[in-house]
């Protein structure tokens, strides 16, 4: 279970686990997280760290320093330690915009890590929109997100109390009821 408490230093530690392809936008999660930094007040900062590995890994470094952000990129590390990482962290980010189930944003949610995420494929079913994360339509409005959340500890931890609080609406009976269901039809 993620621990419930305030980010350490005014630093929010946002994190992201994906396959670096192109089709993920990690490029355009960088440009957020770019855009989000010039507006958030003197003495926050915020760190991305990157859970995954792909072929877009070296350009996704390069682009993070050229913009100035404090990015680590973990690469490929076993489901254990992906667990630790997320409980670490303040807020799961998933910047593509064609999800058609969102695993890595449910296992987030796991750990009750609040999600910040496009409002796609089954992902208004995992995340309930204000509860237990934010859902966006636009980068622009996840660059908003972002600030806010950075700014208002108060949502953030709201955020992260509903996660822990409304766990995702997949278990395993209803999983099989589902099945069930379908292999009937």
């Amino acid at each position: 279970e993620h621990s419930i408490s305030m980010p350490e230093n005014n630093c929010t530690k946002l994190v992201t686990v994906q396959r670096l392809k192109h089709r993920k936008r990690g490029s355009a999660l960088l440009e957020v997280v770019a855009a989000a930094k010039k507006h958030i007040p003197d003495g926050h900062t915020l760190k991305i760290t990157f859970v995954g590995d792909g072929p877009r890994r070296s350009s996704l470094e390069k682009q993070a320093f050229r913009l100035g952000i404090e990015a680590e990129f973990l690469g490929a590390i076993p489901r254990k330690a992906i667990r630790q990482v997320l409980r670490d962290s303040d807020v799961f980010i998933l910047p593509s915009t064609r999800e058609a189930f969102g695993l890595s944003a449910l296992e987030a949610r796991a750990v009750g890590l609040p999600v910040v995420a496009f409002r796609t494929g089954s992902l208004p079913e995992i995340v309930p929109d204000g509860l237990a994360g934010l859902l966006v339509n636009t980068d622009q409005e996840m660059t908003d997100v972002l600030t806010k959340l950075v700014c208002d500890r108060e949502l953030l931890l709201k955020l992260c109390e509903g996660s822990v609080q409304n766990p995702p609406p997949f278990d395993w009976p209803l999983v099989v009821k589902e099945h069930e269901c379908a292999y009937r039809e």
